[in-house]
C-alpha cells in the first residue's frame, strides 16, 4: 500500500513538479548499426534496426549532471532452460551509490549499492508484465533519476521509487541471463524543474490536541462529519491523534486467578503470572515502582522479573533474587550483566 502511494506521488511530481525536455541528450534507434553512442559485448547485437541481447552486456554512452528521463522500449523473446532468469540493467551514480534493476518477466526488483555495501532492495510492479514474443507490442520502459529520488515504471505504472540520487550518472548497462530480449528507441531527455507557486497561508490547519476539529484559512472552525475508531496519544508536540485499529489499551492487565488488588490498592501476586502496564507509544518515560517480598514458596527457586517491550517485543529485563540485580537489552547475542544492591528484595 505504501509503496504504490509513494509511486502515485512520484508520478505526479513528474507530471507536475518537472517536465521532459523535447531535446534529447542521447538517443539510438539502431538503425544503421553501427557502434557510434554505445559497446556491444559478449554475443549482443543489432539485427533488423533492434538491439538483441542473449547474453553478456550492452554499455550505452552517455553521462548526466542534472535529472534525466531514460525511456526505451523492450520485449522478451525467448527464457533459455536452467533455474533463474533475468533481465535487467545498472546504473552508476556518484558518491558511490548504484542500482541493479531486474525483472523476470513480472515485477521489477532494485537492488540500491553503495560503495559495494548493499543499501535497500525494493521490490514493486508486481502485476506488471513485460511482453513476450517477436509478434506481440512492445512495452515502454522510463527510468527517472532525480535530484533526490530515483524510480522506473513499466507501461505507465509505477514500479520502483526509491529516495537516492544517482546523479551524476556515469553509465548504463543492459546485460542478460538465461533471457533473450531485443529493445529500440532508446531516448534521454532532461527534465526541467518547473516553478510551482505555493500558498503561504494554510486552508486547513489542525494541531489534534485533544480534538479533530481543525481550522480554515479565515479560521472558521472545520467539524468531521464522521470519526470513529480514533484516540488520542502524545505526538512530537503536544498530542496527535492515530486511527490504527486494535491500539493496545491503556491502563493494567493482569490475570485475575494469580494477583488481586488489596485495599490498601496494592497488586498481591499469590501464584506469579504477569501484570501489564500498558501505555501508549512514548519516545521518552521514567518508570517507578515500588516491590515487597511478603515471603517465599517453599522448596521453590524464588525471583522476579521486569522488563520493558515495545510492539510485542522485549527490549530490557531485569531479573532479582534477593539482592542480586541481573539485566540485559534484549539484543541478539547480548549477555547479562549483573550487581549487588545495598538491601534485599
Amino acid at each position: 500500500m505504501m509503496r504504490t502511494f509513494l509511486g502515485m506521488i512520484f508520478v505526479l511530481l513528474c507530471a507536475v513538479g518537472i517536465a521532459a525536455d523535447k531535446t534529447a541528450i542521447y538517443s539510438q534507434d539502431f538503425s544503421s548499426g553501427k557502434e557510434e553512442n554505445y559497446k556491444l559485448i559478449n554475443g549482443s547485437k543489432v539485427k533488423g534496426g533492434k538491439l538483441i541481447c542473449t547474453k553478456g552486456n550492452i554499455e550505452l554512452f552517455f553521462t548526466a549532471e542534472t535529472p534525466i528521463k531514460i525511456s526505451f522500449k523492450v520485449r522478451e523473446l525467448e527464457i533459455f532452460h536452467g533455474a533463474d532468469h533475468h533481465w535487467g540493467f545498472h546504473l552508476k551514480g556518484g558518491d558511490g551509490y548504484s542500482a541493479h534493476v531486474y525483472t523476470r518477466g513480472t515485477a521489477v526488483i532494485s537492488a540500491l549499492v553503495r560503495n559495494k555495501g548493499k543499501v535497500a532492495t525494493n521490490i514493486g510492479g508486481k502485476k506488471v508484465t513485460v511482453s513476450r514474443g517477436a509478434d506481440k507490442p512492445w512495452s515502454t520502459v522510463d527510468i527517472y533519476v532525480g535530484k533526490k529520488t530515483f524510480g522506473v515504471s513499466i507501461n505507465n505504472e509505477s514500479c520502483i521509487v526509491q529516495d537516492v540520487s544517482l546523479l551524476p550518472l556515469t553509465s548504463m548497462k543492459f546485460y542478460a541471463y538465461r533471457v533473450k530480449f531485443e529493445i529500440d528507441d532508446v531516448k534521454v531527455t532532461k527534465l526541467k524543474e518547473k516553478q510551482i507557486k505555493l500558498i503561504e497561508k494554510p486552508v486547513f490547519s489542525a494541531s489534534f490536541d485533544n480534538t479533530l476539529d481543525a481550522k480554515d484559512a479565515n479560521g472558521k472552525t472545520i467539524t468531521p462529519s464522521m470519526a470513529q475508531g480514533y484516540r488520542f496519544l502524545p505526538g512530537v508536540s503536544g498530542m496527535g491523534f492515530s486511527c490504527k485499529q486494535n491500539l493496545p489499551s491503556i491502563g493494567i492487565k493482569y490475570p485475575r486467578n494469580q494477583w488481586k488488588v488489596t485495599a490498601e490498592k496494592d497488586f498481591l501476586g499469590e501464584k506469579g503470572g504477569q501484570v501489564k502496564i500498558l501505555v501508549p507509544g512514548l519516545k521518552d518515560f521514567s518508570f517507578e515502582a515500588k516491590f515487597q517480598r511478603l515471603g517465599n514458596v517453599k522448596n521453590a527457586d524464588h525471583h522476579f522479573n521486569f522488563g520493558i517491550a515495545s510492539g510485542g517485543k522485549p527490549v530490557y529485563s531485569f531479573h532479582i533474587r534477593d539482592n542480586n540485580w541481573m539485566y540485559r537489552n534484549n539484543k541478539k547475542g547480548e549477555k547479562h550483566k549483573s550487581f549487588k544492591a545495598e538491601s534485599k528484595v
